[in-house]
This record gives structure tokens, C-alpha cells and sequence, in this order.
């Protein structure tokens, strides 16, 4: 007798342990296969915003598993292992003082419908790691390519969500698929090189995301991406000899996220203006567009800020772009691109100090991890920061779900490879 289409599916699948112990409550391979390949994907589709919301579920299922297979005692252990208490609280208090803002928002329900996925990723992002790090990992290879997937379909799916927007931009939309992807495998990168040390198959997997990664940035036109693995390559080149590197990644990014507004707001005079907007590359001069616009909107609100999911509001409503238009700059899409002045328009001078401490918490957290881990927690750290500082802003769930998958990927693999010494 055959077995089901979806039980063929999975039980083909190379290295994964479809064990019915890993899975929550015991539901089974064809119950867990309906939910990764099929669940999801369709929440993807049908959520304004897709995927925020669709990653921040798929990662708040994944904890649960993990909570419930291995149970609380080991979750505890790892939080105290690791000293993550600093990281969550100030993690914690940015989103609580993002829902009191909610309170002057001047659409409370637009903000919910695009952030609440993504704080639940945030959320997952720090928990899911404290978790699994003491568990014994069957399949790392499972997450690494499970991660892969998911994300490659978020992204292609909310690309065709921006085809209808693609002549609102300055920017050239044809070769966005080339930018992301890139970005994508960037961040990966250390995910990969960590897998390396469990056989030939992953050098060779490591070696291919190189190659692929490097040959998407240079073909593409986004410089964003291009600093991005920069940067991260850079810092981790430093973070081989300097084990305090997380702390002064922090730092750079403190200083970036309390003075963007005071640096952005030197180049509001005209004779600036002229000089930029001559700029061969449409890019920069797109960016600086966007943070002139930003910038007298925050000199508005720069204690409380506007509220929660005020940046992309503001820009969909024109006033940005409004702004930039009477300075020169061309028209302009709906998104600050620079999570410092997101921070600023949304949640003020305060939600940018409490944003500080986070960083520097999560800083000296990378720092306390050893070795090979933390070099590539640190590049992750500084690749995605820069990549932030200068592009798609917070609220974009296909770049936060390749960040959190690497992240996811890079602490499963260390886990793998204490439990096979």
C-alpha cells in the first residue's frame, strides 16, 4: 500500500529528523508537513504586509516546539548560561513604550496590522536561541535549509507585492530580486561557515553561498547590500583579534541612532541640496531625500514621536515626500530607510535612548560567547545594522527573516557541534 503524498515528502527529504518526539503535543510528519510547506506560505499571501506577519508566526511555532519537547528546565538553564536577561528587558521595554505610543498613533490599526509580526519575530529572534543552544539538535542541517526555503518564497512573494509601486521609485526595480537575495545570503554567510566544520557537503555548501552571495551584490545595484558584506566582513576580520567588538559595534550604532537627526539636518539648505540631488547615483540621492522629509517631520515630535507605525504612515500620506519635493529632491517611496530615523519618528528622543540601551546589552551579550560563534554573531550583528542604517528600516519582514534565520541557524549549528564533542 503507498504511502500519502505528504509522508513520501517528507520522509524523501535529505537530513531532516522527522522523530515525532521533536514536533509539539506529538501531531505527527504529515500534521508538521502541512504546517511548514503549506500554512505558512499561505499566511504569506494573504497578509497585507505577508512577511512580518508570516515570519513571526512561523518563529513563535518553532519556540513552542522546542518549549514543549524539551521542556522549561533547560530553557531556564540556557537564560542563566547565557546572562540574556539584559538583552530581553531592554528589548522589552523599546516594545512597551511602542504599544504605549500606539496611544498617539495616527493610525493605531495600520501600525498592529505591520508591526505586530515583526515584534513577535523580535521576540522569537531572542528566545528561540536561549532554547535551543542546550538542546540536542538532531539535524542542523534541517533549519539551515527549512530557513533557506521560507525565506527565498517571503521574499519572491513580497517582491510581486511591490511590482504595482516599482514606478513610484527611483530606484531600479528589476534588479531588487539581485539586492535581496543578496542581503539574504550575506547574512548567512557565518550560518554556512559554521557548517562547514561538520563535513565536506557543507564546505561545499559554504563555498556556493559565497560565490552566490558575492555574484548577486556585484551584478545588482544596491550599495546598501554591498556595505552591508563590507562591513560585516571587515568587523569580523577585527572580531578575530578584539573580543570586545560587539561592545564597539554598539557604540558606532548609539552614536548613528541619537545623532541621525542632527546630521541629516545639515543637509537641509539648498546649496547641499543642489550639490546631492547631482548625484550620479540614484540611490543616494533617493535615501537623502527620504531623511530630509523625515527629519522636519521629527523636528515636530522629537520627545514622543509621532506613534507607532507613523514612518510608513507619514509616507504614504505624502508629507515626506512633500518635504523633499520643495527642497529639490525627487519623488520619494513610503519608508524613512534608516532605522534611526524610524526610531525618532515613531517613538521620539526616548524610544531612540531606550533603543541604545538594547543595542549596547545586545553587544556586550555577543561578546560573552566564545570563539568561532561569536566572530559570527558579531558580522551578523554589524551587517545587519548597516544594512538597517541605510535601507529598508525595521518594518520589513523579508530582511528580518533571513536575519532571524541566521541567527536561528548559527546557534543550532554551535549547539550541534558541543553535543557531537
Amino acid at each position: 500500500m503507498s504511502r500519502p503524498p505528504l509522508r513520501r515528502l517528507t520522509t524523501a527529504l535529505p537530513m531532516v529528523d522527522w522523530s515525532r518526539d521533536y514536533w509539539p503535543l506529538r501531531i505527527g510528519r504529515d500534521t508538521a508537513a502541512i504546517i511548514l510547506f503549506v500554512i505558512f506560505p499561505a499566511i504569506q499571501i494573504m497578509a497585507t504586509r505577508g512577511a512580518s506577519a508570516a515570519v513571526g508566526a512561523a518563529f513563535v511555532c518553532i519556540v513552542l516546539m522546542h518549549i514543549v519537547t524539551k521542556g522549561r528546565s533547560s530553557w531556564h538553564g540556557e537564560w542563566q548560561a547565557m546572562d540574556a536577561r539584559p538583552v530581553i528587558i531592554s528589548l522589552g521595554m523599546v516594545l512597551i513604550w511602542w504599544t504605549i505610543s500606539l496611544l498617539w498613533s495616527p493610525d493605531p490599526s495600520f501600525a498592529l496590522r505591520d508591526g505586530a509580526g515583526v515584534i513577535l519575530m523580535l521576540l522569537a529572534i531572542v528566545f528561540l536561541p536561549l532554547q535551543i543552544a542546550r538542546t540536542t539538535i538532531a539535524s542542523p542541517s534541517f533549519m539551515v535549509l527549512f530557513g533557506i526555503a521560507i525565506c527565498a518564497a517571503f521574499m519572491i512573494l513580497e517582491m510581486l507585492s511591490f511590482t504595482q509601486l516599482h514606478d513610484h521609485f527611483d530606484v531600479s526595480a528589476e534588479l531588487w530580486d539581485l539586492n535581496r537575495t543578496g542581503l539574504f545570503l550575506t547574512l548567512m554567510l557565518p550560518a554556512v561557515a559554521l557548517a562547514a566544520r561538520h563535513g565536506t557537503f557543507w564546505a561545499f555548501v559554504a563555498v556556493l553561498v559565497a560565490v552566490l552571495s558575492l555574484a548577486a551584490i556585484s551584478l545588482s545595484q544596491g550599495q546598501a547590500a554591498q556595505l552591508a558584506l563590507f562591513v560585516g566582513v571587515l568587523v569580523a576580520l577585527v572580531a578575530l583579534l578584539l573580543p570586545m567588538t560587539g561592545r564597539v559595534v554598539a557604540v558606532v550604532c548609539i552614536v548613528m541612532t541619537i545623532a541621525m537627526p542632527f546630521a541629516v539636518k545639515g543637509l537641509d539648505n539648498a546649496r547641499v541640496s543642489k550639490a546631492l540631488s547631482s548625484l550620479p547615483s540614484a540611490n543616494a540621492v533617493h535615501r537623502i531625500a527620504l531623511w530630509v522629509g523625515y527629519e522636519s517631520i521629527i523636528r515636530e515630535r522629537p520627545f514622543i514621536g509621532w506613534g507607532a507605525g507613523a514612518a510608513r504612515y507619514v509616507g504614504m500620506t505624502g508629507r515626506a515626500t512633500e518635504v523633499a519635493s520643495q527642497r529639490g529632491y525627487p519623488r520619494v517611496a513610503t519608508s524613512p530607510h534608516s532605522a534611526a530615523l524610524e526610531i525618532w519618528t515613531e517613538l521620539g528622543l526616548i524610544g531612540a535612548v531606550l533603543t541604545s540601551v538594547f543595542l549596547w546589552c545586545l553587544g556586550a551579550a555577543i561578546d560573552r560567547n566564545r570563539g568561532e560563534l561569536r566572530v559570527a554573531l558579531t558580522f551578523i550583528f554589524a551587517a545587519s545594522v548597516t544594512y538597517s542604517s541605510v535601507s529598508s528600516s525595521l518594518f520589513q519582514g523579508w530582511w528580518l527573516s533571513s536575519l532571524g534565520m541566521a541567527l536561528v541557524a548559527c546557534f543550532m549549528l554551535e549547539a550541534r557541534r558541543k553535543t557531537v564533542r
